[in-house]
């Protein structure tokens, strides 16, 4: 009691306001689309998880499959390929075997390094990478903005 007289609570309601979040910058290019996210979520980033299991399970395993650009340009629809998808850690690396001994005048070798593949359309927190139940005879995968047939 204050001054003779009984204190009652007071009820005070605030609404409830919501945390603005902000969007996940899309990545620039530098080290793994995981890592980028994972700057952006904490000051003192943690690596991205690893399914060890399953790396274990597949460890050494890689699928490989011949392909060919599928390109309207004549030069370029001759083109052929090995993609080889790696399932322990589901990279993906894509090797040309153009010429098979003829001369093309195209050079055969690397086209693209063991990565995570991203689909196409897919960036930012909703990133989406190529697995396992994507590569099948008669699939198209896009690499570098190019289908493969």
């Amino acid at each position: 009691s204050q001054f003779g007289e009984p204190m009652h609570p007071i009820e005070i309601t605030e609404p409830s306001v919501p945390i603005p979040r902000l969007p996940t910058p899309p990545s620039n290019g530098l080290g793994a689309e995981e890592d980028s996210i994972q700057n952006c979520k904490m000051l003192r980033p943690r690596p991205a998880y690893r399914d060890m299991a399953k790396y274990k399970k597949y460890a050494g395993k890689v699928m490989r499959f011949t392909a060919r650009w599928d390109s309207e340009r004549p030069e370029e629809n001759c083109r052929s390929f090995i993609i080889s998808f790696h399932p322990a850690d589901d990279t993906v690396s894509i090797w040309e075997t153009s010429g098979n001994g003829r001369n093309t005048g195209m050079a055969s070798g690397k086209f693209l390094e063991r990565m995570k593949l991203v689909k196409p359309g897919t960036s930012g927190t909703k990133i989406k990478n190529y697995s396992q139940a994507d590569f099948f005879v008669g699939a198209t995968v896009f690499a570098q903005g190019r289908p493969f047939v």
